[in-house]
């Protein structure tokens, strides 16, 4: 198991152990998962369990109109749609 476990909050990481063959984890955003969050509704967070990153964004995404769902074929997806955005304005990838 990867060292970075340990920085994820206690759910993440029980379910990471549950679930040790997977490479994201998507749920629904809780305050603590970015600061200066001043609401949560409507967004998502998803998790990158190899290195702990978190990515919250919202819960529809224009380039595809399927509702999230825990998966990591729809992980990679936002993941790399949000890396695409990054890397046309010059920001450094996630």
């Amino acid at each position: 198991m990867p060292r970075s476990y340990h920085r994820l909050s206690a759910d993440d990481r029980q379910w990471a152990l549950d679930h040790s063959t997977r490479a994201y984890h998507v749920r629904r955003t809780v305050r603590s998962d970015r600061a200066g969050l001043r609401g949560v509704a409507g967004l998502i967070t998803i998790i990158r369990l190899f290195d702990g990153e978190r990515l919250v964004a919202a819960e529809m995404c224009r380039l595809s109109t399927i509702p999230f769902e825990d998966t990591d074929d729809y992980g990679g997806f936002r993941f790399d749609a949000v890396n695409d955005a990054r890397a046309v304005r010059g920001e450094a990838r996630l």
